[in-house]
């Protein structure tokens, strides 16, 4: 969509101005991971679970994100004997970097994945105009060359697009999935 093209630099006096706006749709929401009363999605926590899988960072990572945001508390012992002890929010994530606080996470693998993250406070569909290869690769959830090749295709039909697709149902066909939930994942 032509907004999320990149635009020029607007010559200003005294330097230059360049704007970038992303769509955090197009990114995995860490508040997907839980519903309206804070239990754990297993749909969305899979989907996490692909994209970091995807990226080459521990998949350990899921089940501490998805429990750290549950209203459950059941995380009550695990950072209580840090150093520094706190506890894990029980709550929406305000923000991705609060995944900086789960135990062991690397700093490397926070940079690696945070492109591909929102932290929104409503539950959102993956804006298939916008998203990108990783994010598209788990929502098929399967990283073979096949796969990886209708991805790149419907990337570039996307890219040919004047204004993106009307519906999520083009990306649907062209991996070849059989699976009704995720049309209600996309937008």
């Amino acid at each position: 969509e032509e907004w999320a093209m990149p635009a020029q630099k607007l010559e200003v006096e005294g330097g230059s101005l360049e704007i970038e706006i992303y769509d955090m749709q197009s990114r995995f929401n860490l508040n997907n991971l839980i519903d309206e009363n804070g239990t754990i999605v297993q749909e969305q926590a899979r989907l996490f679970n692909n994209l970091l899988a995807y990226l080459g960072i521990t998949t350990i990572y899921t089940d501490m994100a998805a429990h750290w945001a549950s209203y459950a508390d059941d995380t009550d012992n695990l950072y209580d004997s840090e150093k520094f002890p706190y506890r894990a929010a029980n709550t929406q994530f305000g923000s991705v970097s609060e995944l900086r606080q789960l135990r062991d996470m690397e700093m490397s693998d926070y940079q690696k994945m945070m492109p591909f993250l929102s932290a929104l406070p409503d539950p959102v569909k993956i804006n298939i105009n916008t998203a990108s290869e990783p994010v598209l690769a788990a929502l098929v959830g399967s990283g073979n060359e096949q796969t990886n090749e209708r991805i790149m295709q419907f990337m570039q039909r996307r890219a040919e697009q004047e204004n993106g697709f009307a519906t999520p149902g083009i990306f649907i066909s062209m991996m070849g999935i059989q699976n009704n939930e995720l049309e209600e994942l996309l937008s």
